[in-house]
């Protein structure tokens, strides 16, 4: 998926998550933060999923308060997205 097109949303955020799993935190978060960078290529829905997922790195790593405001963001991205059916 990435050689037929770069930067494909949910390539990248299986190799986030794999380095997330290997314990390469830091390259994860540097994917995952790439991702939301890239505004116009990601869901609402992959949008909250990435927070939740840069949420979890952060707590495992013991930053909390990085981690709440990602969880925060995640909760307001999915309140968001889903208004029309809420």
């Amino acid at each position: 998926a990435r050689s037929i097109e770069p930067g494909q949303p949910a390539a990248v955020l299986a190799l986030a998550q794999a380095d997330a799993a290997q314990g390469r935190a830091d390259e994860a978060e540097a994917r995952f933060k790439a991702l939301l960078a890239d505004g116009s290529r990601a869901t609402p829905e992959d949008r909250a999923l990435i927070q939740g997922h840069l949420g979890d790195l952060m707590d495992a790593a013991g930053r909390y308060d990085g981690a709440m405001g990602w969880y925060e963001a995640r909760a307001a991205a999915l309140r968001t997205a889903h208004a029309p059916v809420l």
